[in-house]
């Protein structure tokens, strides 16, 4: 049985072999300036999988989980970590375990 998550793969993974067809018909490339974090390594992989990639530049960001400003109350503080934490597993989850 397939999983949602699976299928929204396999969803994309489709997309991709028409999106090639598209490339090879219209001569399209792409050069992407992105950052280092999960999110946008997983966007680069699936436009070099497309065939689309020509070139990559990656910039490398802040850490994945800041600290928070100084100023903030410490109740803000535990909020801003929470977020964070909480974006670093969803993006762990989505990005980085799963292989296209």
């Amino acid at each position: 049985m397939i999983d949602v998550e699976e299928q929204e793969i396999l969803e994309v993974a489709n997309k991709l072999e028409s999106h090639k067809l598209l490339r090879k018909k219209f001569e399209m490339s792409v050069i992407l300036f992105t950052s280092n974090h999960p999110r946008h390594i997983y966007l680069a992989n699936l436009l070099n999988k497309s065939g689309f990639l020509l070139g990559l530049v990656i910039e490398k960001r802040e850490e994945f989980v800041p600290t928070p400003p100084e100023d903030l109350s410490e109740e803000l503080k535990e909020i801003f970590n929470k977020h964070f934490e909480n974006r670093a597993l969803a993006e762990k989850k989505k990005f980085l375990e799963k292989n296209l």
